[in-house]
């Protein structure tokens, strides 16, 4: 184990570069209806192979980076061992060298590595971070999702047998300095917009730590998509904390590196790679962005990706994925089945009844506009919360009538030993957190509480049923007819009272709406707290107890801290403690549960997907 303070630059080898002109090997797979490029480094001989078989898209595949001179300064084990695959050495090197550049404004040019998911792009940017180390640049940020992730950044650099000081950026005041002299600051997007209540602002405490050339990593980077402000919507306050500490004006000499598998999906999403060199002066596009996403946008799918084509030749976009087909060391492949589940008679009734009381909602929501006499405005906000409302609803009933057979594909997946790793949209907790509180304002049991999909449409009859009334006016100056509320002479807003009838009635018909419980809960009463690695995210949940009450209960551990509790789950899952581990989008961000090579663990496994 490396002790990385005490690891001096001098003497430390480079990797092996070579400048050999000759064609790049790329193997194609024929398989039906798609075409196999399997990727290698261009231009780095010898080196460790990848863990896995890495693709490449074919759009991408026939387009052949620039030639590495850049050398990094890393310890040469790190490649003879296998820590650092030739792959992610080649990005490494593409980093730096990209770091050499300088835009026509002045600032320092980055890479954006767009790998998928299990390619390994901690160790890449941990490498990133390493190379800059040894080079006496010993100060970085890395920017993330979640801070649970901040575990999985050490266990990597433990991995590499380096171990540069890590500091959560909430251990550290906003209204005081970061006081570590060398290191690495782990920061969540959220907590880059962060201000104190003096007003002092968690960037530029950032910002003045890193100074002029530290070395700066959006992982994830797609959470800062929102950068750009137009008449679409408007940019986020993450987007624009993203741009501002690139600004070329400011920080020129900072070192950026952009990481995330969906990096280049939709072109206004590229606003916050503002050190790719797409836009601004020198380019094609010198107004900035606008102009350059209009005329991406105008060319549709292929002039994206002729952008990623051409990063690719500069040297800055790298982008492989994790192969589906035969693997060629165990010969196993990821295997994908549908799973039918048939509709039982109740579930039938069930639906029906669901898709009636939701037309009956719709008919008198349309009888209480009328009612109310509601402008254009009102009638629209109405409709847009019910269409919203109506799809949340019947993808939640959808996917709760699909555990059952769910549960059955579980069990026997557990009798082939192997483990499952269930993934959901939601937990719904935020809805059951206010009931339980409205509930406890009103000593209402638990047990008399609604947490199904019937909740959606009843919360939308409660909270979203036109009453209020409305009455015509002139606009003196443009002639036109508006919809002002109608008030009493207390000044208050007068209610009809027929859609206040009409709202009543439909609460109580929707009451007797027999529903499943939530898919989660469900999973959860059925195989038990104690058999099932729960990481959505929530605080507590709700569980059914031996009697059949329902109690609200913290998701506790004991000697657990609640903030460390899904980190807690995730290694009981990569331990084999618990054979089934349950994720929503929250979870599955950054989080890796497979059975990888530097895991020391073998096993098959089994995902599911009840979407």
């Amino acid at each position: 184990m490396y002790s990385i303070q005490e690891r001096s630059s001098e003497g430390l080898p480079a990797a092996v570069l070579t400048s050999s002109n000759t064609t790049p090997t790329v193997e194609h797979h024929s398989q039906p209806d798609l075409d196999i490029n399997i990727y290698s480094p261009r231009f780095i001989t010898g080196g460790s192979p990848h863990p896995g078989v890495i693709v490449e898209p074919p759009g991408l595949a026939n387009v052949e980076p620039p030639p590495l001179r850049y050398r990094p300064r890393l310890p040469k084990d790190l490649s003879e061992t296998g820590k650092l695959s030739a792959m992610q050495l080649e990005r490494i090197i593409y980093a730096g060298q990209a770091h050499e550049q300088r835009l026509a404004d002045g600032s320092r040019a980055g890479i954006s590595i767009g790998d998928g998911t299990g390619t390994g792009k901690t160790a890449t940017l941990a490498g990133v971070i390493l190379d800059n180390w040894f080079q006496r640049r010993r100060r970085a940020v890395w920017f993330s999702v979640k801070t649970d992730l901040i575990e999985a950044v050490s266990d990597e650099f433990r991995r590499l047998g380096l171990t540069p000081p890590i500091k959560l950026i909430n251990d550290f005041p906003t209204d005081q300095e970061i006081d570590i002299q060398d290191g690495i600051v782990f920061c969540t997007y959220r907590s880059l917009i962060a201000r104190s209540k003096k007003g002092n602002k968690r960037l530029d405490q950032i910002t003045r730590w890193l100074g002029p050339s530290g070395v700066v990593i959006f992982d994830e980077g797609h959470k800062a998509k929102y950068a750009f402000a137009d008449d679409r919507g408007k940019s986020t306050q993450t987007g624009a904390a993203v741009l501002e500490i690139q600004n070329p004006e400011r920080f020129p000499d900072v070192r950026v590196v952009y990481s995330s598998a969906t990096s280049a999906g939709e072109v206004r999403h590229l606003a916050y790679m503002s050190r790719l060199g797409l836009w601004g002066a020198g380019t094609n596009f010198p107004i900035g962005f606008e102009q350059f996403a209009e005329e991406i946008e105008s060319g549709g799918v292929g002039a994206l990706e002729m952008v990623c084509r051409d990063l690719k030749a500069m040297g800055r976009y790298l982008c492989g994925n994790l192969s589906m087909g035969i693997d060629p060391e165990s010969g196993l492949s990821v295997e994908f089945r549908e799973v039918i589940h048939k509709l039982t008679p109740t579930q039938r009734r069930m639906y029906d009844n669901m898709a009636q009381g939701w037309q009956e909602v719709f008919r008198n929501i349309h009888r209480a506009l009328d009612l109310t006499n509601s402008g254009k405005a009102t009638r629209s906000s109405a409709l847009n919360q019910f269409w919203a409302e109506h799809q949340r609803c019947f993808r939640n009933l959808i996917t709760a009538f699909k555990v059952p057979t769910l549960i059955r594909e579980i069990e026997d997946a557990l009798g082939r030993k192997e483990s499952i790793v269930v993934s959901i949209t939601g937990t719904g907790e935020s809805q059951t957190k206010k009931q339980i509180e409205r509930a406890a304002d009103q000593e209402e049991a638990i047990d008399s509480l609604d947490f199904s999909p019937r909740e959606t449409l009843t919360r939308l009859v409660s909270n979203c049923f036109p009453t209020a009334c409305f009455q015509e006016r002139t606009n003196p100056y443009s002639g036109t007819i508006e919809y002002i509320p109608l008030v009493d002479a207390n000044g208050d807003q007068v209610e009809s009272r027929a859609a206040l009838q009409l709202r009543a009635e439909l609460l109580d018909k929707l009451s007797i709406l027999e529903v499943p419980e939530h898919p989660l809960d469900q999973l959860v009463n059925y195989f038990g707290v104690e058999n099932i690695a729960e990481m959505p995210g929530r605080k507590k949940r709700l569980i059914r107890t031996a009697n059949g009450t329902l109690e609200y209960r913290p998701r506790q551990l004991n000697g657990v801290p609640s903030k460390l509790i899904n980190l807690h789950e995730k290694n009981a899952f990569q331990n084999g403690d618990k054979r089934i581990a349950v994720m929503s989008e929250v979870a599955s961000t950054g989080d890796s549960l497979h059975a990888g090579k530097s895991v020391g663990i073998s096993r098959d496994g089994f995902i599911s997907q009840p979407s």
